[in-house]
């Protein structure tokens, strides 16, 4: 992923959102705004450690039925595979099963809907430029409806500072992965990417979940629970996310997560009973205005005037930041 240079030809990065995309991210958000809830249920009757393994297990297993999800990754490849697979998901996948033992659900949709910006400072980081103006405010824009739309299931919540840091450290991952899965996707196929993320990140929680299983509970409620988010919610959803990703770039690939706590919000008001405050009600347009924004086209071609100080890239984060271009990026 490179950024856009006058004269150059168009990349993911400037591609306009059409009726593929804007269907992609539809069915993204529905999904995954509903896996808090398949989450919580899940978590009623086995452990959190088990359901982080069973979510990548079944994911990788039901992708492993199309024969391009088994394409071959080159060993040149595999260093950003390894990437994708534990700072994309292994790792989230175990530590919000673990953080939302603790931490409130409005906290965990707050995190997520962070991931633009962490992504958009990771991009930041590897190429010392500041996207055009539009995106930025709408990454804010989309920011702000999201905390507005949580500010008030935050009030009185006593949110473990080990569960905010788990939180955290899963949504900066998604940040570094957004940045990394798309040139992937675009060499082999979101199928095929996805398919040995998940395989090589349930390998590595596989000791995780076996030690785990003893305290879990096998019921009706949490085999369908577990069943939704291996297959549907991680298997294909991801695949989804990552040929998202290789269209329109990684920032806007990553926008569904302001989408996410909007469905959130309507499946909790749907299957609950939960009542909306008038706040909650004033950041849905808000979230979807910013959203909007940052699919503009062009949001992320660059101004050559914005060029970060090279100041900021001296010593160490001069040598990090090619290190992993060099290694990570090409």
């Amino acid at each position: 992923m490179r950024p856009t240079q006058p004269g150059s030809a168009p990349t993911a990065e400037s591609a306009p959102f059409a009726t593929a995309e804007w269907s992609l991210l539809a069915i993204i958000s529905i999904i995954w705004g509903s896996a808090f809830l398949w989450t919580v249920i899940a978590l009623e009757h086995l452990s959190a450690e088990a359901v982080a393994f069973l979510r990548l297990a079944l994911g990788a297993a039901a992708l492993a039925v199309f024969p391009s999800a088994r394409r071959r990754i080159a060993r040149v490849d595999w260093p950003k595979l390894l990437i994708v697979a534990f700072a994309g998901n292994a790792g989230p996948a175990l530590l919000f099963a673990i953080a939302l033992k603790t931490v409130d659900s409005a906290v965990a949709g707050m995190a997520v809907s962070a991931t633009p910006l962490a992504s958009l400072l990771v991009w930041i980081f590897l190429y010392r430029r500041l996207p055009a103006g539009i995106q930025l405010l709408g990454l804010a824009i989309g920011f702000a409806g999201v905390a507005l739309m949580a500010a008030p299931n935050l009030i009185g919540v006593d949110a473990a500072p080990a569960g905010i840091a788990m939180l955290a450290l899963a949504t900066l991952g998604y940040g570094v992965t957004q940045n990394v899965i798309g040139s992937l996707q675009r060499k082999y196929g979101s199928v095929s990417v996805i398919f040995w993320a998940l395989l090589v990140g349930s390998a590595g929680l596989l000791p995780l979940g076996v030690t785990g299983s003893p305290g879990s509970q096998v019921s009706a409620a949490s085999i369908l629970a577990i069943v939704f988010l291996g297959v549907i919610a991680t298997g294909v959803a991801r695949s989804l996310a990552a040929a998202l990703a290789g269209r329109v770039g990684a920032v806007r690939g990553s926008i569904h997560t302001y989408f996410i706590p909007v469905l959130a919000v309507m499946f909790g008001v749907t299957l609950h009973g939960e009542q909306l405050t008038p706040v909650e009600l004033a950041g849905l347009p808000v979230a979807l205005a910013g959203g909007y924004l940052v699919t503009r086209r062009n949001a992320l071609e660059l101004r050559r005037v914005r060029r970060l100080p090279d100041s900021l890239a001296r010593g160490g984060v001069r040598a990090a930041r090619q290190i992993y271009k060099r290694r990570f990026m090409s």
